[in-house]
């Protein structure tokens, strides 16, 4: 996985969270004072950014070629590649151990 998918899902996460306790302590409270409109409004101007990096992050997921050094070099796809198809995976740490002592 690239490091800014993890990040950004921690980004949505920390948002869904805030969002739950503004709904649950706050907009009880605020509700009436602003339009329906304007609640639109401002939850999609917070949550269009959030979704298009996501979406952005997305093309980082998949099955990647990668060097000595278990770096990924060569992006293969999101599906799972032919050559490798009934084999199990290797961690990143298993795959250095491998090459020091295999």
């Amino acid at each position: 996985m690239h490091r800014n998918f993890i990040l950004s899902q921690g980004v949505a996460s920390i948002f869904s969270l805030a969002t739950g306790v503004f709904g649950l302590l706050f907009e009880p409270k605020v509700r009436p004072a602003i339009r329906a409109w304007v609640r639109f409004a401002l939850i999609f101007v917070i949550s269009m950014p959030l979704a298009i990096l996501s979406l952005r992050m997305r093309k980082y997921t998949g099955y990647y070629q990668i060097d000595d050094q278990g770096r990924p070099v060569h992006f293969l796809g999101t599906a799972l590649p032919e050559s490798i198809k009934g084999r199990f995976g290797l961690t990143r740490k298993k795959f250095l151990e491998q090459l020091k002592y295999g």
